[in-house]
């Protein structure tokens, strides 16, 4: 247990140390790819502290047990909250990242147009027809209509447009509640699903080493005791499957359950229908098996339906 709270410790200080080089590119003012790059790094921290968090709360003693869950409650809020600091940050550089100058040139002329407002020549070739005279100061300006010349006008239809720049979307993953570890009982009708189960959840994330370790915590103390001396993960494995996932020996324990089935009533439904339930199980785990043809046979579907009603045996 001791090397478990070791392992949990140098993922927590790897964490630490992630979050505050975050910190330090946001208050540098640091470019947004560089922190994402940094958070990237931080995700996985903390996906490796929970990891080890999981490998030590499964040896604690249930006392202690709830003071390790608040522990990892701690880590979740700073991770939380740094995942809040990225997502801000990106919020506040997206207009800097998204503003963008170009030179817009005329196609339809090499002139230059002079812009002051006290200039009142209007170069030749401009494609801008001047339908009003100049007034003194002081009296009101007419109106002036500026006419485009057709070259000018296809010009137009080419200048660039320019939207307003939005903040780039922020995107925080949900953390939802890692599924509990499956137990096994030493029934051998549920070992087939713990087997499935385990390998699913754990060996992703341990090495086998440790998943050796969290399988014996995972069995009952007969199923312990039984690969208590094994050294190697795929070869407790190997002793499991002989003693609990034996083809033959699972076949035989289903279909003497079949066989215990009380005779169903004409209209007791609720018996029915955990008969029917039964005999699914049954037909799905000799299917993965690859024995349903201790069940697909003439003797025992005979048996199956003198379970039945007379009625259901009509239908």
């Amino acid at each position: 247990m001791n090397e478990a709270k070791k392992a949990r410790t140098i993922a927590k200080s790897s964490f630490t140390r992630s979050a505050k080089s975050i910190q330090r590119l946001i208050e540098q003012g640091r470019p947004e790819p560089e922190v994402v790059k940094a958070g990237g790094i931080f995700e996985t921290a903390y996906e490796r502290v929970l990891s080890k968090h999981e490998g030590f709360a499964i040896l604690v003693e249930e006392k202690d047990y709830e003071q390790e869950e608040e522990w990892m409650e701690d880590v979740s809020k700073e991770y939380d909250a740094i995942c809040i600091m990225i997502n801000d940050y990106k919020i506040t550089m997206a207009p800097k990242n998204n503003i963008t100058t170009d030179k817009v040139e005329n196609p339809a002329s090499s002139q230059d147009v002079n812009v002051d407002p006290n200039n009142t020549n209007i170069p030749s070739g401009s494609g801008i027809d001047e339908t009003a005279e100049s007034v003194p100061r002081g009296e009101t300006e007419p109106t002036v209509t500026l006419e485009l010349s057709p070259d000018n006008q296809a010009a137009a239809t080419n200048f660039p447009s320019y939207a307003a720049p939005s903040p780039s979307p922020t995107s925080m993953k949900l953390r939802t509640e890692r599924a509990p570890l499956p137990k096994f009982d030493g029934n051998v009708r549920n070992y087939l699903d713990f087997r499935r189960d385990f390998k699913f959840l754990v060996e992703k994330q341990y090495t086998t080493q440790e998943a050796l370790y969290v399988l014996r915590s995972c069995l009952d103390k007969s199923s312990a005791d039984l690969i208590k001396c094994k050294e190697d993960y795929d070869a407790a494995w190997e002793k499991l499957d002989r003693e609990y996932g034996d083809p033959r020996i699972v076949s035989d324990v289903l279909l003497s359950d079949l066989e215990k089935v009380k005779p169903v009533d004409e209209f007791d439904y609720a018996h029915f229908v955990q008969y029917h339930a039964l005999i699914e199980k049954i037909f799905s785990m000799l299917t993965k098996l690859n024995r349903l043809g201790d069940l697909d046979n003439t003797t025992t579907l005979s048996a199956m339906e003198k379970k039945l009603s007379r009625n259901d045996r009509l239908k």
